[in-house]
């Protein structure tokens, strides 16, 4: 049964405000109207409010801007419940408080989109028309800044009051103070403005950088296309994607501006509809578009809808192609009302598409065959416009919207907005979050803490000092096989033609070996014990002066070495052998893989585990060596172990095996690249690495990319330290970075009858973390969902309100908020709904980690929680 009560509800609701007198001023927000007076069916997509109107951005499900939880304090301390994650029989729920309505004591009314609260009560908000208001520990506003060519603002956060963000519309980052924002520099010539741009004359004007069109083919300033669909015909538009009877066509009966338009229905009947009886769908796709590399890319169409306003129907999208990657920009849930009065424009900001070539896609879909006598949709006026922008000293931003904000330290801070994009500061400058490169071929990794470096073939180096991986050069060509160190610090890595290097921090360079065969692993235990080992049964140990040599019996080629806390070491190699030893030689013990290898060696809690070639898995558990069966052929490139009954082994084709203390079990990977090595900086986080760039993470539950990325509009994000941040988005798209790189984690499915699941898709748009394993998202549709260090799962609750911001003081004291007013609180044991005696859109919430809670919204609403 299609859910319709919502508004209902909320009608309901407001008369209950009306009747008790609590009504303030304005209308519930309905996905539109933001509560404001004065709105209007025109949608402006990421541009300033006007009129007290409360716009629309792209991606939006159902409303504007994703809230941004704030807090002045950066690092979070865990404070989830017990390991169970259930309050224990004594436990007594914490009671909510009661919000003290208000607003910001300003000349103007604005609407607010993002809070940072510090010591005192001291906050900054930041809205429409840039600006950024304050107000002091004794309760006075002022208005800091409205920041030149920021027209919205939607978050603001920092590490403490010196250290402030504030984010918007074109990749707009303000940096600033609780007293002080956005200064800008000023020029005194053109020179300084220069950005480099042959499609931009640049000038500087009373101090100024502007910029002038050069008029250039594909340049800035052009309008890369544009369709009024006057001549009558489809082309070069094309049609895809077609389900049922009925398909986009040029028809006659309504226009924006001339006499024709793109129409999806059945204009044959009258009036004109779409009911069929069937679902019924299709994909209007414009010509191939080369958009211009710089400045501002905005497109614009006009669009008359009549169907369901129900945003889980009649679903009217539109996305950008660019080359096989679809990302939505815009749906029907940004419209103000449905149907609409007319024909309404609207402007989608496609910055973070420049330089691309493009194509644009507007979709219907009915999704059902029942309800569908409505009219249908008529496209019109699809134009493609572009502007250039000032560069070089007093540069103002363009580029992707940026939609949330969070900083965990002074030199580590994460942006969030359109089409996936994350940056990061640390502490100098800005720069994109780093993706996976897909040419590598890593072989081994080690590290210590938050420090890890990662070795490949053709010389290839990385390196992480607690944040993402950062190529650095090691000063040789040769492929590198094993790299150790014994404190982070000071790195040892080998590799072939008897390659060894030595490297500190960023620094990697060759130094003298003791021999010309290929290297193929190396053991640390200190800068003054380290040992080598590698082909024709070299075994090498260097003492902080010199390197000296020992040969194996047989010198057959060795693959792995092991130094235990006895001094004694173990080695392994050609044939399956183990062998034993030091400096005054080694004896074997025995060959247990014949015609094959072992190639990795991991000793813990007294059991050693070497892998090899065909699957073979041999284990010395205190009772000698012998061969388990470990469910594969696949040659096993690494094992590592948290304890003797907690082992992994990875391999070829992206084979991962787990050993739970009965049996070795095959545990599902999400790629089939070759995974030679594995580490971890403490359980239960697990790295494996490969070919292809390949680099995974488990962190109890599955194995996830480290590196990857997404096309999804990100709404929020927040982060306990540099090395546990999350960020959402559009789609219930769920980000989380761990310190190496970012990547996505799936959210489990919402059970059925039929077994398969249903995908949750909801809009997210703040997230808040209590803890590692204890981290709570929410979004469109009142939707609630919860993270227990394994995986993302729905939360049951009453409320379809869309939830905007978050914010928690310890894990049984989390607050929600949203549209119309509405705030949720968690109390340790579930969600209740709490009045707060307003019914703006309330935009975000944050606190000083002290108690001190604010939530802030449209009509310049400041509601301050008192306990």
């Amino acid at each position: 049964m299609r859910r319709r009560g919502l508004e209902m509800a909320r009608a309901a609701a407001l008369f209950a405000l009306v009747a008790g007198g609590a009504l303030v001023a304005g209308c519930p927000d309905d996905g539109g109207g933001g509560g404001d007076t004065g709105t209007t069916d025109t949608v402006a997509p990421d541009t300033a409010d006007t009129g007290g109107s409360d716009t629309l951005d792209p991606g939006d499900a159902g409303d504007d801007t994703g809230g941004e939880d704030g807090g002045g304090d950066a690092v979070v301390e865990d404070t989830g419940p017990s390991d169970t994650g259930e309050p224990g029989d004594g436990f007594v729920p914490t009671e909510p408080g009661v919000f003290v309505p208000g607003t910001a004591n300003l000349a103007e009314e604005y609407v607010f989109k993002g809070v940072w609260t510090g010591d005192g009560g001291h906050i900054v908000a930041v809205g429409n028309d840039g600006v950024v208001a304050s107000r002091d520990d004794a309760g006075r506003w002022s208005v800091l800044t409205h920041a030149e060519g920021a027209q919205l603002l939607n978050a603001v956060h920092g590490a403490d009051g010196d250290h402030l963000f504030a984010v918007g519309l074109n990749r707009t980052i303000l940096p600033g103070t609780r007293d002080s924002f956005g200064e800008s520099t000023a020029c005194t010539s053109a020179t300084q403005c220069n950005d480099g741009d042959s499609c931009t004359i640049d000038l500087c004007t009373n101090g100024v950088c502007e910029v002038q069109p050069a008029g250039g083919v594909g340049c800035c300033g052009t309008s890369p296309g544009a369709w009024d669909f006057e001549s009558g015909a489809l082309a070069p538009w094309t049609v895809t994607e077609v389900t049922g009877p009925l398909t986009w066509q040029v028809v006659d009966r309504r226009a924006s501006g001339g006499a024709r338009s793109l129409y999806f229905g059945d204009p044959s009947v009258e009036p004109p509809n779409y009911d069929r009886g069937v679902q019924v769908a299709a994909t209007a796709v414009s010509p191939s578009v080369k958009l211009p590399s710089t400045g501002t890319v905005t497109l614009g169409f006009s669009v008359f809808l009549a169907a369901e306003a129900d945003s889980s129907f009649d679903t009217f999208k539109v996305e950008v192609k660019r080359g096989s990657t679809v990302s939505e920009v815009w749906s029907k849930a940004q419209l103000g009302m449905i149907p609409t009065s007319g024909f309404v424009p609207v402007t989608v900001d496609l910055s973070a598409f420049r330089g691309a070539t493009v194509n644009l896609r507007f979709r219907f879909d009915s999704v059902d065959g029942t309800v569908n006598a409505f009219e249908g949709v008529y496209l019109d006026d699809v134009v493609l416009t572009s502007t250039c922008t000032a560069g070089g000293t007093a540069n103002t931003q363009t580029g992707p919207t940026l939609w949330g904000v969070y900083a965990v330290a002074d030199d580590r801070a994460y942006a969030v907005g359109q089409a996936g994009t994350i940056l990061e500061w640390d502490g100098t400058k800005w720069t994109g979050a780093s993706s996976s490169d897909t040419t590598a071929v890593w072989n081994d990794m080690a590290g210590s803490g938050q420090r890890l470096a990662l070795v490949g073939d053709a010389g290839r180096v990385a390196v992480s000092t607690g944040g993402p991986l950062q190529s650095v050069s090691s000063g040789t060509t040769a492929d590198l096989q094993a790299v150790g160190t014994a404190d982070g610090l000071v790195y040892w890595v080998v590799g072939d033609g008897g390659t060894i290097l030595r490297g500190e921090g960023a620094s990697f360079s060759p130094i003298a070996g003791p021999t010309g065969v290929n290297l193929t692993d190396v053991a640390v235990v200190a800068s003054s014990d380290v040992w080598v080992v590698g082909e024709a049964g070299v075994v090498a140990h260097f003492d902080g002066a010199s390197w000296t040599t020992v040969t194996a019996p047989g010198s057959p080629n060795l693959l792995a070495v092991w130094v235990g806390a006895d001094g004694v070491v173990t080695v392994t190699g050609a044939e399956g052998e183990v062998l034993e030893g030091g400096l005054a030689g080694f004896t074997s013990l025995g060959t247990f893989n014949s015609g094959g290898d072992l190639r990795s060696l991991f000793v813990v809690d007294g059991v050693r585990a070497a892998v090899g070639t065909t699957g073979r898995i041999v284990v010395d558990r205190g009772a000698g060596w012998a061969v388990e069966d470990s469910g594969t052929s696949q040659t096993l490139e690494a094992v590592w172990g948290f304890g003797a009954d907690d082992l992994w082994a990875v391999g070829r084709s992206g084979t991962a095996l787990h050993w739970d203390g009965a049996a070795w079990t095959r545990v599902e990977v999400p790629i089939t690249a070759s995974l030679n090595t594995l580490w971890s900086p403490g359980a239960p986080t697990l790295y494996a690495a490969g070919s292809g760039g390949a680099l995974l993470a488990w962190t109890g539950a599955q194995w996830t990319p480290v590196a990857g990325s997404t096309t999804a509009n990100l709404r929020g994000v927040f982060g306990r330290a540099p090395g546990d941040v999350w960020a959402v988005g559009a789609g219930a798209t769920i980000m989380h970075n761990t310190g190496l790189g970012w990547a996505r984690i799936p959210v489990e499915k919402i059970p059925t009858e039929d077994g398969e699941g249903e995908e949750i898709t909801d809009e997210l748009h703040a997230v808040w973390a209590a803890a590692v394993d204890d981290a709570w998202a929410v979004g469109a549709n009142g939707r609630i969902l919860h993270w227990d260090g394994a995986t993302w799962t729905k939360v049951d609750t009453d409320w379809e309100i869309t939830l905007r911001g978050i914010y928690g003081l310890a894990w049984d004291d989390i607050w929600a908020v949203g549209t119309a007013g509405h705030a949720l609180h968690f109390n340790g044991r579930e969600w209740e709904l709490v009045e707060t005696g307003s019914i703006a859109t309330l935009h975000a919430i944050s606190g000083d980690g002290d108690g001190n809670i604010v939530a802030v919204g449209t009509l310049g609403t400041v509601l301050t929680l008192e306990r």
